[in-house]
């Protein structure tokens, strides 16, 4: 709670099942679900990672899981100079993510990019 002057946490469900749940367009539609941990110099120990894998795939068992909170240096990431803080990253991090991630989406998952519009360009100028 914030104003007080202490924060407080938010009650939240102790399972991801419990945060995480797809669209009916996803089963409808045919898409292909994928939930991802992007990489990060702060992490969660690989137990947890583990158990929310499972709690993913006990919703959906084809869903696509990618954990690359551990990959900063095979993705081509040096913490000090491409993360905002421990967690995030940061405009030049971004640049060096974003075209792996897209490599990865199109080569192993199989996605197809869509064309640039002149409208969506001119968005992200």
């Amino acid at each position: 709670m914030w104003g007080t002057g202490k924060r407080t946490r938010r009650s939240t469900p102790k399972t991801w099942s419990g945060r995480i749940k797809f669209s009916p367009s996803v089963e409808e539609d045919g898409v292909q679900p994928i939930v991802a941990f992007r990489p990060t110099y702060t992490r969660c120990i690989r137990e947890a990672y583990s158990r929310i894998e499972a709690e993913v795939r006990a919703l959906d068992p084809d869903v696509r899981f990618y954990n690359w909170s551990e990959e900063l240096e095979s993705i081509g990431l040096t913490p000090t100079t491409d993360l905002y803080d421990g967690g995030h990253l940061n405009q030049d991090g971004a640049a060096v993510f974003s075209p792996w991630l897209g490599d990865l989406l199109v080569e192993e998952a199989g996605l197809t990019p869509r064309p640039q519009s002149e409208n969506n360009a001119d968005a992200w100028a």
